[in-house]
């Protein structure tokens, strides 16, 4: 796969991850503001973390998509795109989790490595253009910047 494809597949992911997420959040909050609600509550039921039943579920999604394409002649309940893009989402609820329990997140020595744009490939700067369909306020020759500690 040449880079082109790539950023457009990756991009394709990105934003089914967030469309799913957007769609889902309400039923699994219950109406709450804490995106984290689900696991806190389910482990209150269950004499479980809440770190412990993010585990289960995010497993869940990786189990589907082994098996997925390991045996793709099996049946699948959901789209193998939204499974992997739901797999996406566990991953950013699971890293919220791990900072809300203390944590802190500790700028990497590679920093503008982790700015999206570089990780996609972009050739970004002041004066470059994004691809069509692409948005975002980082720029590749600014350094990473990572939002507030919890």
């Amino acid at each position: 796969m040449n880079l082109g494809d790539y950023i457009n597949t990756s991009m394709f992911l990105f934003e089914t991850a967030t469309g799913i997420e957007h769609a889902k959040r309400a039923g699994y909050t219950m109406g709450s503001e804490d995106v984290l609600a689900n696991f806190k509550r389910i482990a209150e039921r269950a004499g479980l973390t809440a770190g412990q039943v993010w585990t289960v579920y995010f497993l869940k999604h990786v189990d589907a998509i082994a098996a997925a394409m390991s045996r793709p002649e099996l049946a699948q309940a959901e789209p193998l795109e939204e499974r992997f893009a739901d797999c996406l989402n566990y991953l950013k609820l699971g890293f919220a989790l791990f900072g809300e329990t203390g944590n802190r997140f500790h700028r990497p020595s590679f920093d503008k490595a982790l700015n999206p744009a570089v990780m996609l490939g972009l050739p970004l700067g002041p004066e470059a253009e994004l691809p069509s369909g692409f948005q975002t306020n980082l720029r590749a020759d600014e350094p990473y910047r990572r939002f507030p500690p919890i």
